[in-house]
């Protein structure tokens, strides 16, 4: 895959100086609107929808949006039956999303989500993708720009960048301004993919605000008004009532044990439809993308689970049986406390599950077709 033809050059904005206090009060400026236009798709841009690639400052539109809604349109959840392929197999065998549903990419233990934020963004089957990525740094955004979405994902993509070296100010605007644009194309009839990370950052962006301007922290190291914000931010996606679009999201969250995000996360596994859970475990066995296929915390399944394929449906839970067996006798099997050939079902799942867990294994450049994959499922498990 080719690269940009343009030399990306990003630069990072200078932190704003101004006490957090009246940093908070200034909620009605003119920084807190954002007019999103069509030339803004293939940019690399920073939150007020300046320039972040090196090239001259894009068109605004007509149409001048809040980037913090007084009161955001609370969306409809996702109508079932319509599959999203996002050419990933892992996650459409085994964690299937429907166009419109808001979804939670927990990233246990550190574990990296640039390169599958990459081919979601150039494999999806959406119009428009809306990338917002607050406090990496800028050689992070170039990768991820120039290398994991290349030109063809730049061809249809908004990249929204706040860097590490940004103010908190500038950090939080980035989430904002990603969910902005995003409803800018939703609300023009697009089907659009917003990949936001994370909301970690975001989090955090808005505990040094609060804090810095008085706010208590508590016990977890999160100020009270924090989870309303993340809930205000994740329930921007979704599909409007009566409108032809739809907006998809992907909110990434970090667990890790160095830092008191557990609350968090649990915050925001219980604000959206569904979940994807990336492990370090699993990437430094080799599998890439390194996503748990036994964590099933689906509670809104979309059709595919809910019996209008009776055969996809049982071929996945066939798998699920395999790989979780396995996973129960891997440490007897690793302390040498069981014998191949004492269980027929158990010698089944350790035979199985390493060639299930094969066929997940995914380049960042190949994009997989869910039909032939399922066809392959199938021949691992007879």
């Amino acid at each position: 895959m080719t690269r940009p033809t343009h030399a990306a050059t990003f630069r990072a904005l200078p932190a704003n100086n101004l006490p957090a206090a009246a940093l908070l009060s200034r909620i009605s400026d003119e920084d807190e609107e954002i007019a999103p236009s069509d030339e803004w798709i293939g940019r690399v841009l920073c939150p007020s929808g300046g320039s972040r690639d090196g090239r001259p400052a894009p068109a605004a539109g007509s149409l001048h949006r809040v980037l913090r809604p007084a009161q955001p349109v609370r969306q409809q959840a996702a109508p079932k039956g319509q599959p999203l392929d996002t050419g990933i197999a892992a996650i459409d065998l085994f964690a299937p999303m429907t166009g419109g549903q808001r979804i939670a990419m927990l990233a246990r233990g550190g574990a990296s989500r640039a390169g599958l934020f990459g081919m979601l963004g150039r494999f999806t089957d959406r119009d428009v993708v809306v990338i917002g990525l607050i406090g990496l740094a800028e050689r992070d955004v170039r990768e991820l720009v120039q290398n994991q979405l290349g030109a063809e994902g730049m061809s249809r993509a908004v990249v929204i960048a706040a860097f590490d070296e940004d103010g908190p100010v500038m950090r939080r605007r980035a989430a904002w301004a990603a969910l902005t644009i995003a409803e800018h194309f939703r609300d023009a009839g697009k089907h659009v993919l917003c990949l936001l990370d994370s909301i970690s950052e975001f989090a955090d962006a808005c505990r040094e605000l609060s804090v810095d301007a008085g706010e208590v922290r508590n016990a977890f190291a999160y100020t009270p008004h924090i989870f309303d914000e993340v809930h205000r931010l994740i329930s921007r996606a979704g599909i409007l009532p009566g409108g032809p679009g739809e907006m998809t999201g992907i909110f990434a969250v970090s667990e890790s044990a160095d830092r008191p995000d557990d609350l968090l996360v649990s915050a925001v596994s219980e604000m959206v439809d569904d979940r994807i859970v990336l492990d370090r475990e699993i990437a430094a066995k080799g599998r890439f993308p390194a996503i748990d296929l036994l964590d099933r915390a689906h509670r809104d399944p979309p059709a595919i689970e809910t019996g209008t394929d009776h055969e996809k449906t049982q071929l996945i839970a066939a798998a699920h049986a395999e790989l979780s067996l396995c996973s129960n006798m891997e440490e007897l099997v690793r302390l040498g406390a069981y014998t191949p050939g004492r269980n027929a079902e158990v010698d089944r799942a350790l035979s199985c599950a390493p060639a299930i867990e094969n066929l997940m294994k995914q380049s960042r450049r190949e994009r997989r077709d869910s039909a032939a994959a399922l066809a392959e499922l199938k021949g691992c498990l007879s």
